[in-house]
């Protein structure tokens, strides 16, 4: 009983952690500038140890879209 109750806690809070945008874990290098990114509030380091912020694109054709950007 004891595991079944250990299981549904980690898939909620695995499901919590995906539907608030948050990352579990991700070992992978980090994101380049103008990569599409999904929460307005991150930052991150980049693939090459730089600091980016996730940021609407300000013109041309997707304007208003989600990007990584480097921070000014």
């Amino acid at each position: 009983m004891r595991t079944v109750r250990h299981a549904l806690l980690a898939g909620g809070i695995a499901l919590a952690a995906a539907l608030t945008g948050h990352a579990v874990a991700d070992a992978g290098p980090g994101p380049n500038p103008g990569q599409p990114c999904g929460n307005s509030t991150a930052v991150i380091k980049g693939a090459d140890g730089r600091t980016l912020y996730c940021n609407p694109t300000i013109n041309g054709r997707f304007a208003g879209n989600l990007v990584w950007q480097l921070v000014p």
